[in-house]
């Protein structure tokens, strides 16, 4: 093959590494954007977009897995509380810059969907109550936050990007997933889906 190419290995021998490479960049493109794309939705009836440690657990009508956590301000609160309700479990960090653009969009909503059925869980993956406290106080939020000071829960949903957030019907099944930073609109569908409303 390498003699066909040209007629001495070492411009053939040069030209399958750049070859190679192309392909490698390509592919690591390709996951890249496939991994950090926008929204990354997985609605009702389809199969999680992206691999997790809980097979198929973002397809809709599973129940969401259950979790009891502090909240910041220290309340014990369970996902169970709010049966009935639709609730976006949100995974977060106060490090990861795509998360904190993303917590006044769930203020927003937090606030506009107040004693309308929707509940927002902002779950706060690793950090001490102290950070997160801080870090509330100081952007002026007061949507409900838990610490998974021990990664348990962001364990038990397969959490392997942030943000993520998860859409829990009234019923307590997963309704939808998505991976990245979400929008206020995209979350309102989210909310009008889960509420049975396409």
């Amino acid at each position: 093959m390498q003699q066909e190419i040209g007629n001495t290995k070492r411009p053939s021998s040069l030209t399958g590494i750049f070859i190679a490479t192309l392909v490698c960049l390509f592919g690591g493109f390709v996951v890249v954007l496939l991994m950090y794309r926008n929204p990354g939705q997985v609605n009702r009836g389809f199969s999680s977009a992206l691999p997790t440690p809980i097979p198929d657990l973002a397809a809709g009508g599973n129940p969401a897995p259950r979790f009891t956590a502090q909240s910041v301000d220290g309340r014990t609160v369970s996902l169970a509380d709010y049966r009935g309700q639709v609730v976006i479990v949100n995974f977060w960090t106060t490090w990861c810059p795509a998360c904190v653009d993303e917590l006044p969009v769930l203020q927003d909503v937090h606030r506009r969907y107040a004693g309308q059925g929707v509940v927002v869980l902002a779950v706060d993956i690793g950090e001490s109550q102290a950070d997160v406290q801080r870090y509330l106080d100081a952007n002026d939020l007061d949507v409900t936050v838990l610490l998974d000071s021990s990664e348990q829960i962001a364990a038990v949903y397969g959490i392997r990007s942030i943000p993520t957030t998860y859409i829990v019907d009234s019923q307590g099944e997963t309704d939808a997933v998505h991976y990245g930073s979400a929008s206020a609109a995209q979350l309102d569908q989210y909310i009008r889906a889960a509420n049975g409303s396409r």
